[in-house]
């Protein structure tokens, strides 16, 4: 009896070196769109980040890969991790089986029965958060969340990804397995119930939804890994990236004008007038709201909302990039009291500065370094100051 192990590109035959070639063109095109997500950064002025390396390692340990405070909401937070876990997971699997596909020895006997279902779990995880994802976000609908087609595609991408999966084991196994080696098929629970349900069409038809599934999925796995690079996706990169580079001042320290009698600009009156990190927090935003919920100036009814700050100057970061790269930004707009892009006077000044959405944001973007710097510029530069502080200086 041979061992349990899977024969790479089973039933699709010299045909797998399309496969590898679209592999390669994806990658080189995920590759060249975060190189355009680096260059916008570089719009940006300088800003030290690079002290207290090891301690920054830590904290990305701590809140992008443990999720410390996203698991401080429940449902959101068990949401999130079975979708990164899961996804994450499955990239690994990938990688575990690639060196398999070409040619390695050791996917085979107890190592494959425990890989097998081990991935299956993983998969069925994924696709449970995913499932609380698109309840959570089209029937709950919580106010802190707004719903752009960028969410609908990245859910999808991810839930016909992990689907498809399931169905090419199924399928395989339907042809290979439950007809000659029954006893392996307990290892791959969901293949064999997608087995168990298609055995009955026959050999021929199981090798056409295999083979015909397996490009299906090819598709959109590759197109998944593509969409990151411009979709709301790429905080996968961009999240542990931004937590990395968070700020080490003691907290509520406003960074001060260099060269103050010197200096030619105060604050910011355009996107290129942020720091290089304030540019990586507008990119990194995944809207999640929870800077919108925590806001008092929000709760009150005032016009401020981190959350839109944030977004519409990611709008205006993103205007003249391409249009693939404005994918997840919200429609621009310019309001005739626009301070930088749909940022509205009102707005800007409605702020108190009581960090609630720094301390609620789980990848640390720096809301209020932003404000502050536009109403630098306001004052310093425009002399627009709203008409209760005009009377308070008066007095």
């Amino acid at each position: 009896m041979e061992e349990p192990t899977r024969e790479a590109f089973w039933n699709i035959g010299n045909l797998y070196w399309i496969g590898v070639g679209l592999w390669i063109v994806t990658l080189v095109a995920l590759l060249q769109m975060f190189g355009e997500h680096f260059v916008l950064w570089t719009r940006g002025k300088g800003d030290k980040r690079w002290d207290r390396i090891p301690q920054r390692i830590w904290l990305v340990m701590v809140y992008g890969i443990g999720h410390w405070r996203i698991i401080k909401h429940a449902y959101p937070g068990l949401m999130h991790a079975l979708i990164f876990f899961g996804f994450m997971g499955l990239f690994a699997a990938s990688l575990v089986a690639t060196p398999a596909d070409l040619g390695a020895t050791y996917f085979k006997g107890s190592f494959y029965n425990w890989y097998s279902l081990l991935a299956d779990a993983i998969g069925v995880l994924l696709i449970i958060g995913v499932l609380m994802a698109f309840y959570r976000r089209y029937v709950v609908r919580p106010a802190r969340l707004d719903n752009i087609l960028d969410d609908n595609i990245s859910l999808s991408l991810i839930l016909t990804s992990s689907v498809t999966g399931f169905l090419v084991e199924g399928f395989r196994m339907a042809v290979l397995v439950l007809p000659q080696e029954p006893q392996w098929a307990a290892w791959s629970p969901v293949g064999y119930l997608v087995a168990s349900a298609s055995i009955g069409l026959g050999e021929r038809v199981n090798l056409a939804l295999h083979a015909s599934f397996w490009w299906l999925h090819l598709v959109l796995v590759l197109g998944l890994i593509a969409y990151v690079g411009f979709s709301k996706m790429s905080h996968v990169i961009l999240a542990p990236l931004n937590i990395f580079f968070r700020s080490s001042r003691p907290k509520g320290a406003l960074v001060s004008i260099p060269d103050l009698e010197n200096a030619e600009t105060f604050g910011a009156s355009k996107i290129e007038d942020f720091t290089w990190k304030h540019l990586l927090d507008l990119d990194a935003c995944t809207r999640c709201g929870r800077c919108q919920e925590a806001c008092p100036a929000y709760a009150s009814g005032k016009p401020l909302n981190p959350k839109k700050v944030v977004q519409d100057l990611k709008t205006e970061l993103f205007k003249d990039s391409g249009a693939l790269m404005q994918v997840d930004v919200w429609p621009p707009t310019k309001p005739e009291d626009s301070v930088i892009g749909g940022v509205r006077e009102e707005e800007v000044w409605d702020c108190t500065t009581c960090r609630a959405c720094h301390e609620q944001c789980p990848i640390f973007i720096e809301h209020i370094p932003k404000i502050v710097d536009m109403r630098r510029s306001l004052v310093m530069e425009q002399s627009r100051l709203p008409e209760t502080a005009m009377g308070a200086l008066k007095s």
